[in-house]
């Protein structure tokens, strides 16, 4: 009887806290609907846009863009971030991507490897870029 009772607790204890990290996961996504940066560039028609997201992390496409070339995450030499978008050939109008960057964090002792209980540390920043595509 001892045993059925500390086993029941512990799995309870257990499905709490594996609940409570999938939730706050499902919520910080959930809750980014505006981008946190939006960016408006103008880029003409063959030429290459380029943005340098930060020197470390990840960066990845969220919703690619409609009319490109190249739409596409890359690291420079040094190893820095980059998104780089060329309009298609011919192409002339607006145009749309959406970027998630993720900064580089290491789970910490504390936080039970749950990134979502690190304050904020490893927090996602939604980003948009309009483009502008001119002749």
């Amino acid at each position: 009887m001892k045993n059925t009772v500390a086993f029941s607790a512990t799995l309870l204890c257990f499905l709490l806290l594996v609940q409570s990290c999938s939730k706050k996961s499902q919520d910080s996504f959930a809750a980014s609907a505006q981008p946190d940066e939006l960016i408006t560039a103008s880029v003409n028609s063959g030429e290459t846009y380029t943005l340098m997201a930060a020197s470390s992390g990840t960066l990845s496409i969220t919703r690619q863009a409609a009319h490109f070339q190249v739409s596409a995450t890359t690291t420079d030499e040094k190893g820095s971030i980059l998104y780089k978008y060329t309009p298609q050939q011919g192409y002339v109008g607006s145009d749309e991507v959406a970027l998630m960057y993720s900064p580089a964090a290491a789970a910490t002792e504390h936080d039970g490897g749950c990134q979502s209980h690190s304050d904020g540390m490893t927090a996602s920043n939604r980003i948009v870029i309009k483009f502008n595509v001119t002749q």
